[in-house]
């Protein structure tokens, strides 16, 4: 369903749940991100976010090549 725009800062935060979460029967104590955020920091890596609302979410991760 996509993230609002002025709500995508926000996604990595603790526990942060958007507005559209309830959508489609969304579930979720709004910790995933943020355990994804943490550990792809701690290996190095970058996590990007593209979503737009009424059409759906990407999250990208990049991790570094050993």
């Amino acid at each position: 369903v996509g993230i609002a725009y002025e709500e995508q800062p926000e996604v990595f935060d603790p526990f942060y749940r958007g507005s559209n979460s309830a959508v489609g029967g969304s579930r979720g104590g709004g910790v995933g991100l943020t355990l994804v955020e943490q550990i792809t920091r701690r290996h190095h890596g970058l996590v990007e976010l593209d979503s737009h609302p009424g059409e759906g979410t990407r999250v990208a991760l990049t991790l570094p090549g050993s």
